[in-house]
């Protein structure tokens, strides 16, 4: 997509006060862009040697980038006893004011990862989207969306995606730190 971007913008006529402006951002943007699919292909080669990366990349909307940066946030999903620790840990579950036996609830906490969160918030957009229509994780976030709106749903969802990654972090021992401890120390 890039490469047409540049391809398209060097087609373009552009007046020389423009291409002066325009050309080194081209590229900066040319020069960017092959060092992140660099980088993109070095992470896909270190998942593919890590069990869990693999294991979560199974689930509709998490791809590598998704399931690396939650291995390496939440390290050992066994330390948790339950997925809504998880999801708290990220800050996907909503904050509480509670007085006087009156319950209220507010927006998500936001405590933990930023990124991780922006990234299982992306995931979720993506399964509301994209995935087929009879995923059931597509369906449950319909539902949502019909009952909440699409934002309020798009935060469900990317809480009930942080519980079953949680689940899939249990199923398999991480040996992420160690075998990238090992890739660090070769290079």
């Amino acid at each position: 997509m890039v490469k047409q971007f540049l391809a398209h913008v060097r087609k373009t006529t552009l007046s020389p006060e423009a291409s002066v402006v325009l050309m080194p951002l081209l590229k900066t943007i040319e020069t960017v862009s092959a060092e992140c699919e660099v980088a993109e292909r070095q992470l896909a080669a270190l998942a593919a040697q890590e069990p869990v990366v693999r294991l979560l990349t199974t689930v509709p909307g998490v791809a590598t980038i998704v399931a690396s940066a939650f291995v390496s946030v939440v390290d050992d999903a066994g330390r948790f006893e339950n997925a809504h620790q998880v999801e708290s840990y990220l800050g996907l579950v909503p904050g509480e004011n509670s007085s006087g036996g009156k319950r209220r609830v507010g927006a998500i906490t936001k405590q933990g990862n930023r990124y991780v969160r922006a990234l299982l918030v992306e995931s979720a957009w993506t399964i509301l989207r994209q995935t087929p229509a009879d995923d059931p994780l597509r369906q449950w976030g319909q539902a949502v969306v019909k009952r909440r709106g699409s934002r309020i749903a798009v935060v469900a969802l990317a809480r009930r995606l942080v519980g079953i990654l949680g689940l899939c972090g249990v199923t398999i021992p991480s040996t992420t730190q160690e075998s990238w401890q090992k890739q660090a120390n070769a290079g």
